[in-house]
């Protein structure tokens, strides 16, 4: 919970491009990095954290912070991941929901959904140093 309220809180008061390095670098693509088993088990548990974390709080925490908040569970556990922003087709566009941001570890998105309407736009990826 403490991750989501620090990613709000970054979100709503800095500027994007100041704070946009510190989860990994730009990619064409979202990564389809694999994942031993135990890597995987512990990054679902990431996402099923931070998603109960988010219904409980009463911010309001949607993508962008939950994307945020299991990069760095994600990063705490040297586990590889990614944040990918997204955007709706032209025609579809006029929601508040127009943008999004999930994050994705092992080829599977951890927090966040809707990724299979909106196109990735930018891909931050952070690879683990071994």
């Amino acid at each position: 919970m403490v991750l989501l309220v620090a990613a709000r809180a970054l979100v709503a008061g800095v500027s994007f491009r100041h704070w946009r390095g510190w989860f990994g670098e730009v990619a064409a693509t979202p990564g389809q990095a694999r994942l031993d088993e135990a890597a995987a088990l512990r990054a679902r548990r990431v996402g099923r954290a931070v998603n109960q974390a988010a219904r409980h709080l009463p911010l309001h925490c949607k993508c962008l912070p939950q994307a945020m908040a299991a990069s760095w569970m994600l990063r705490r556990r040297a586990i590889p991941g990614e944040i990918v922003f997204g955007v709706l087709d032209s025609g579809r566009r006029g929601t508040p929901d127009d943008l999004h941001a999930w994050a994705r570890c092992g080829g599977y998105t951890i927090a966040g959904e809707g990724e299979p309407v909106h196109n990735p736009v930018l891909v931050l990826t952070r690879m683990v140093k071994k």
